[in-house]
């Protein structure tokens, strides 16, 4: 993979793994990259995980290298990772299949549902938790990537109602501005 500097917003150190440091590059338009080397005897620094999601792209990392992989103290709260649920057992077995992951990102009240493939998100919720609601504010679909998939949209669904369970919170409201 290569990545051209007109296309790298910023790089960032993550983490550590075999006592080297695992940077993220993220690139203009919000794909990262997370790069380093994936053994010690490596000489030279390669792709190791990559996602729409700074926090995915660690969680990939975590579940690829393990105890190896060290991630970075982070100075301020605001830099701080979200939590990561894995919500892929919701997804149909055929959308497994296919290579599609769902995952439920947290950080404070504030959520992201996604389920991606490849690194690429399908489709994302942003929601908070305010007032004994979850508000979704926003939503996205890659219109490019994702056909119409009945399956997909239960599956989001029941992460979206599994957190609404969880946060003891009585209805999910969509912003009025985004129907």
């Amino acid at each position: 993979m290569e990545i051209l500097p007109n296309e790298v917003e910023s790089i960032k150190v993550i983490g550590n793994l075999f006592d080297d440091e695992v940077k993220i590059i993220k690139c203009i338009g919000g794909f990262h990259v997370a790069v380093g080397k994936r053994n010690k005897r490596n000489k030279n620094q390669e792709a190791l995980a990559a996602g729409s999601h700074p926090a995915l792209v660690a969680h990939q990392l975590h579940k690829q290298f393990g105890s190896d992989f060290q991630p970075a103290i982070m100075k301020s709260e605001h830099d701080r990772m979200p939590t990561i649920e894995d919500k892929s057992t919701y997804l149909s077995r055929d959308n497994i299949e296919k290579g599609i992951e769902l995952y439920v990102l947290q950080k404070h009240n504030d959520f992201e549902f996604i389920a991606c493939k490849n690194g690429i998100t399908l489709c994302k919720y942003d929601a908070t938790a305010e007032d004994n609601k979850l508000l979704i504010k926003s939503y996205f679909f890659n219109k490019k990537m994702l056909n119409p998939n009945r399956n997909l949209a239960d599956s989001l669904a029941k992460s979206i109602n599994d957190k609404l369970y969880e946060l003891k919170l009585s209805e999910v409201e969509y912003n009025k501005e985004n129907k």
